[in-house]
């Protein structure tokens, strides 16, 4: 496929493209649609079997799902009328359609605290206020270039944040993990082998004494890795996000980690005041 740009159709903002066929012999193009997907990729089998329907009877029945930035792609659209129908439907059931052209893209989040233990921050929550928040930069395109946005609830990063958005917000903690010495020996009493985990951690912030295990909050990375290791070791209490900028899975100068630009912020719903004050800042300076 090539791009053919924007399907233009009057109050639908973006989210409609004319994907061009490089194999015009085999078909001429395909028309998709992106609908915003949900929080978390929470989908009920009602509100899926809509959509599937709706598919069918626009387009050519295929759909997307997911892709890389969390979004529905309802694929083979016919005409404008199709896309324009499809939209009205999709709204009466509660989804929109957006994350097209140099937008802020769909904002993809982690399943959060809704399944995840280790979720340091409502990944799910803090995505639904953004996108509300920035609904009319992503349905209508007015930057040099596309923004992509990813929210990771913790430093496992499931939602690869640093990895492919410009802008990453991951839940993260900056005092020490906490232990729970009991649960911690009942756990090596079993079989658990805290001394492999102690010489494995990256930082060497690790003891254990045979009955104790220490963490030397300097040296601590806060990498999850024990953590990930161990049920008897929680993330710490003082939690709030950092912000990467300018991860990438592909382009000029190929791959690209995110670098980290805000080492801890808060996080705090249910304005997200000091976050959406520094995104805002980043918004401004890339548009300039």
């Amino acid at each position: 496929w090539g791009h053919g740009g924007m399907s233009a159709v009057p109050g639908l903002g973006s989210g409609s493209i004319a994907r061009a066929s490089k194999r015009p012999d085999i078909i001429k193009e395909s028309p998709l649609m992106r609908v915003l997907g949900a929080c978390g990729g929470f989908y009920t089998s009602d509100a899926f079997r809509k959509i599937c329907k709706i598919a069918d009877t626009y387009g050519d029945g295929s759909l997307h799902v997911h892709t890389t930035n969390s979004n529905i792609e309802i694929c083979g659209f016919k005409d404008d009328d199709g896309l324009e129908n499809a939209t009205r439907e999709l709204n009466k059931i509660g989804y929109d359609v957006g994350s097209a052209g140099d937008a802020i893209r769909n904002i993809p989040d982690c399943i959060g605290s809704a399944r995840c233990e280790n979720a340091l921050i409502d990944a799910m929550g803090l995505r639904y206020f953004m996108m509300m928040r920035y609904i009319d930069d992503i349905q209508y395109p007015r930057f040099p270039y596309k923004i992509k946005t990813k929210i990771s609830g913790c430093p496992n990063e499931c939602s690869k944040a640093q990895l492919h958005a410009d802008v990453g917000i991951i839940g993260v903690f900056r005092d020490a993990p906490k232990v729970g010495q009991k649960d911690l020996k009942e756990w090596v009493d079993k079989g658990g082998d805290i001394e492999d985990v102690c010489k494995n951690c990256p930082s060497d912030a690790l003891s254990w004494d045979g009955a104790r295990l220490m963490i030397d909050k300097d040296a601590c990375m806060h990498c999850m890795y024990c953590i990930n290791r161990v049920p008897a070791i929680r993330p710490g209490d003082e939690r709030g996000v950092a912000i990467t900028i300018g991860g990438k899975m592909k382009g000029k100068y190929g791959p690209m980690k995110g670098k980290v630009l805000v080492p801890f912020i808060k996080a705090i719903p249910p304005d997200y005041k000091e976050l959406i004050e520094v995104y805002d800042r980043i918004v401004e300076v890339y548009d300039e």
